[in-house]
């Protein structure tokens, strides 16, 4: 299944096997978003292709998304250090150190009300 996946560059076909009696449904679709992500990442797995070091300009944006999530939704800042929280963020991107509690309560929410008084300025 997995070279006619690859052969099909990411569209699948699903039927039903008919032995339990099920009629065979085709169902052709474009894999896009996460699941696509999914499956280059296995692809790369795969092919034994190591990770880089996450660039710097990569890491400043997502501790700026992280930070703007948090502010946003009004979370504690103290479920940055959660395991569960750190194992997603690592999942999603192995290469990301997530930032302390100190320093997502402190240098990164004193930027993130900086360049929004910036804004509002701007706008004033």
């Amino acid at each position: 299944m997995t070279e006619n996946f690859k052969e099909k560059k990411h569209q699948v076909e699903i039927s039903s096997d008919s032995d339990n009696g099920n009629t065979n449904e085709p169902v052709g679709r474009q894999f896009t978003g996460i699941w696509k992500e999914i499956e280059l990442v296995e692809e790369l797995k795969e092919k034994k292709i190591k990770s880089t070091k996450l660039s710097e300009p990569c890491n400043i944006e997502i501790n700026e998304l992280l930070i703007a999530a948090f502010v946003s939704c009004g979370l504690p800042f103290n479920i940055i250090e959660n395991s569960f929280v750190v194992h997603l963020l690592k999942v999603l991107c192995p290469e990301y150190n997530p930032p302390s509690c100190e320093v997502l309560a402190g240098r990164l929410l004193d930027t993130q009300v900086a360049r929004v008084n910036m804004k509002i300025e701007q706008m004033i």
